[in-house]
């Protein structure tokens, strides 16, 4: 990718920064405003990928730059132009959409969009085999589960609405239900045990559980793990109703990005970096008092 793009831009030394979300600044606000305004011999960066959750922190800090006439924008999924587009200007381009699913092996599992069912249906596949494995503990995976849930619960026009530490009783009552699946015994693996995605995956790959939550991009894990590839990938119900979140990551310029720069390649301050951990700290207590 280096040499070709070096090739076509003679001019520009390109420097790529490989990035493991999980210990360096992706989810981080102030890491990400250093990336866009620090030069480049300390750590700076002219493009970044950034979760679209973000996005409207960083128009607000104004460390980011609006895009001057993308093309094909009509080839753009409507959720990932609706993700980079801050009152009415876009801030980025969207290159990643995922969501969460469950994966099964089942037809009835795919097709139910009730968590009263999903439960139903999956005690009743193998009695004695676990029915669900997935990560209930991340600092964003827990939060972006309960937006999920307040979507399948009121539907995404106010989504908004939903970022706040007083938690809705209804979206968490169905949540909870929810995360029983995961019980075995008297213990819940998907507090401890499957905090590591890979591991969740795994246990769905070697038969250990019946179905295994989380984001999309975990099928490429189970499908290059397992040897039977015949698996079901349906939208994940959280409550009584069907209305998926898509999560968004996008291409960002940094503020000061010259014309040879970007020739290279009404969102409000959602506010989700700031409320997210005490979200799940709250969300957490209210699923483990159950278990």
């Amino acid at each position: 990718m280096e040499s070709e793009f070096e090739t076509q831009n003679p001019n520009i030394d390109l420097v790529l920064k490989p990035l493991n979300p999980e210990e360096e600044g992706f989810y981080d606000i102030d890491t990400l405003k250093q990336w866009l305004t620090n030069p480049s011999k300390q750590d700076g960066y002219d493009l970044v990928e950034v979760d679209t959750l973000l996005l409207g922190d960083l128009v607000k800090a104004n460390v980011v730059k609006t895009w001057n006439k993308p093309e094909n924008i009509k080839d753009w999924y409507p959720a990932g132009l609706q993700g980079v587009t801050v009152n009415g200007d876009i801030y980025g381009v969207p290159h990643l959409l995922c969501g969460h699913f469950i994966i099964s092996r089942n037809d009835k599992v795919a097709k139910t969009k009730s968590v009263e069912k999903l439960l139903n249906i999956l005690t009743a596949i193998t009695p004695d085999t676990p029915n669900l494995t997935g990560d209930l503990i991340g600092s964003w995976n827990l939060p972006a589960l309960y937006l999920d849930g307040w979507a399948d619960t009121y539907g995404t026009k106010q989504i908004n609405a939903a970022l706040s530490t007083t938690l809705n009783p209804k979206v968490i009552t169905s949540f909870r239900k929810f995360a029983q699946n995961c019980q075995v015994g008297d213990v819940n693996p998907c507090f401890d045990k499957y905090s590591d995605l890979d591991s969740g995956a795994a246990a769905f790959v070697n038969n250990e559980v019946d179905a295994f939550f989380g984001y999309s991009e975990r099928l490429n894990y189970i499908l290059k793990n397992s040897s039977n590839s015949d698996v079901q990938l349906s939208s994940l119900p959280l409550s009584e109703g069907s209305n998926p979140l898509l999560f968004a990551d996008a291409l960002v310029l940094r503020k000061d990005c010259d014309q040879t720069c970007e020739n290279a390649d009404a969102y409000p301050n959602s506010g989700f970096a700031e409320i997210r951990k005490t979200l799940k700290k709250a969300i957490l207590q209210e699923l483990q008092s159950s278990s």
